[in-house]
């Protein structure tokens, strides 16, 4: 054997160990390491195990293929989500300039080609021995009724117990004070889902024709959706069951769905993003179901169209979704599935009807033009904040919209709302007016400051699939109102543990990984790859729905690291995970 293949090993563990390095050296208070050490430690034992036997790692060329696809895509988001690691900037217009851009080159290579070995390991190992992650079926098979109504009532006397003891009427936000408002005027938008504002009333108005107060009425709306998300919590145990997962796999689901802190805080949260969630776990369950043949055909085919108009009218991203997913089933399964695909067409064409000509005949307003441009504004204010190349007759039209010079003082790389509310404050209409002069100014600005746009984007989306950072999750309070919704507190001893519970999620550094975004997101795309591997359909449609949801973030999310936007991926994960992995894809 050659000196160079004798080396090449070792360059390639020199390589994997700068990747891990570097990213654990950038990780602060807000930027969790966990993530990558997660990553790179298994990587690493996968390394010391094909240096014993190469065949721990070996795979067909198909398999090879894929895990190299994956893993260049787990590089380069690591990479472009760290740029701050590569300054290209500094020594500019010195004669020094070529040479450190040179040298900053070499190192960014050597960073890619060390996080692609330590993500090609992983996958080709997982690829290669893909046998051992699969479960086992039960020898004994949980009674699906059993495990439903005993995993349903567990998590709704916990959650029930916790909003009527110490969490009373519920966890209230400035969104949600927004759309009680809404309810007390009658001045109804669609900027926050009409259709949930009109089940926020539904509950209001039985709350107070049956005890006089607003509280009782949003207090009812909490526990109703405590009990909707306890029976889709205890659906996905029970589909599982019949499935006949292993029962100690039954109950750290159930626990999972239990005790989260988020799935605890979150049923009792007056949030549209909280039942949205709920249907997106509803329609995986239902499709899978339907594929699969397990249990009634009618309840599979109608919680799949339920939880579908859900979907759509719940987030406005979440109709893009839907109509993602159906491509996709199109694409996978074709006339196979005519039924569902009809099934998908009416839930597409029913939730239209009601988000447009319905609203439209109400009334009811559309959210603003700006509020689906959060990232363009974002690259366009980057370039002003930065000072870099925009004309005067661009800089002329954007003053008819907004004072640009105010620009640099509200700026925020990872929220879109001040530059927003900037706009809205100028002229929008002018904006809305004129919508082909301002591509055309967005267009040129970016040819001209592509490295700014990219900046921007990466800033304003970086938590959704980069490893995990540390950013607000949950709200636990009532926001001071003139409503009359206030906190009531009737066990202030259990509040306390409450809190407790809730602050050592983050304290607590094993727990860290389960607040991650980017890393539950990473399962998803892991158990995609899976699915790949094993040309299963079904577990390539389950791993979908959360991915597609990601890529409309991608493209217009308001904030870089919003759980509750991505709130799908950790109420769907138990169970993707146990389609990617189940022993049969033919069962």
């Amino acid at each position: 054997m050659s000196s160079t293949k004798r080396a090449a090993p070792w360059i390639g563990r020199l390589l994997m160990f700068y990747w891990l390095s570097q990213l654990l050296s950038v990780c602060d208070g807000t930027h969790y390491a966990i993530p990558y050490l997660l990553a790179g430690l298994p990587a690493a034992l996968c390394e010391l195990l094909y240096a014993l036997s190469p065949r721990v790692c070996a795979c067909a060329p198909r398999e090879r293929r894929l895990a190299a696809a994956f893993s260049a895509l787990f590089s380069a988001m690591i990479a472009l989500a760290n740029y701050a690691l590569w300054d290209f900037t500094s020594y500019a217009g010195t004669a020094l300039y070529i040479p450190y851009m040179l040298y900053q080159l070499v190192f960014m290579a050597a960073f890619l080609c060390g996080g692609f070995l330590v993500f090609m390991r992983l996958f080709t190992f997982l690829a290669a021995r893909m046998e051992r992650f699969l479960w086992p079926p039960a020898q004994r098979s949980t009674p699906p009724v059993r495990a439903f109504l005993l995993c349903f009532f567990c998590i709704a006397l916990i959650n029930l117990t916790l909003l009527f003891a110490c969490m009373y009427p519920g966890a209230i936000s400035t969104d949600s004070i927004s759309q009680i408002s809404q309810i007390q005027t009658g001045l109804y938008s669609n900027h926050h889902p009409y259709y949930h504002t009109m089940a926020i009333r539904l509950c209001v108005g039985i709350g107070r024709r049956l005890f006089g107060t607003v509280n009782a009425g949003i207090a009812l709306y909490s526990a109703a959706q405590v009990l909707f998300m306890a029976a889709c919590f205890a659906f996905c145990v029970s589909t599982m069951a019949r499935m006949r997962l292993p029962r100690p796999a039954l109950i750290v689901t159930g626990a999972f769905y239990a005790l989260a802190p988020y799935h605890i805080l979150y049923s009792m949260t007056v949030w549209k993003d909280v039942p949205f969630a709920g249907c997106v776990l509803l329609f995986v369950l239902a499709f899978f179901r339907a594929l699969r043949s397990l249990g009634p055909r009618r309840l599979n085919f109608a919680l799949a169209a339920v939880s579908g108009v859900g979907m759509c009218l719940l987030r406005s991203n979440g109709f893009i979704a839907f109509l993602m997913m159906a491509l996709l089933a199109l694409v996978l399964f074709g006339r196979r599935q005519a039924r569902m695909l009809l099934l998908f067409a009416l839930v597409a064409a029913f939730s239209f009807m009601l988000k447009h000509p319905v609203l439209n005949a109400l009334g009811i307003a559309q959210p603003d033009f700006v509020e689906s441009l959060s990232i363009p504004v974002q690259q366009v204010a980057r370039v002003i904040v930065e000072e870099g190349e925009i004309t005067g007759e661009e800089r002329a039209l954007l003053s008819k919209v907004v004072d640009v010079d105010a620009v640099p003082q509200v700026y925020t790389d990872f929220f879109a709302d001040p530059i927003k509310m900037l706009v809205r404050d100028g002229d929008q209409a002018y904006l809305a007016e004129h919508k082909g002069e301002f591509l055309r100014l967005y267009l040129s600005v970016g040819l001209r400051n592509p490295g700014a746009y990219l900046r921007a984007w990466v800033d304003q989306t970086c938590g959704y699939w980069d490893g995990g950072y540390n950013f607000w999750r949950w709200y636990a309070r009532v926001q001071p109102n003139s409503l009359g919704i206030e906190r009531v507190t009737h066990v202030p001893v259990l509040f306390s543990l409450l809190g407790a519970y809730l602050d050592a999620f983050t304290a607590v550094q094993p727990l860290v990984p389960l607040l991650c975004i980017g890393l539950f997101v990473w399962l998803h795309i892991a158990a995609l790859y899976a699915a790949l591997v094993r040309r299963d359909r079904a577990g390539i449609f389950c791993a979908a729905p959360v991915l597609a949801i990601v890529l409309t973030l991608v493209i217009a999310t308001p904030v870089f690291a919003e759980f509750r936007y991505i709130y799908a991926a950790f109420c769907t994960l138990p169970f993707v995970l146990a389609v990617a992995l189940r022993p049969s894809v033919d069962a």
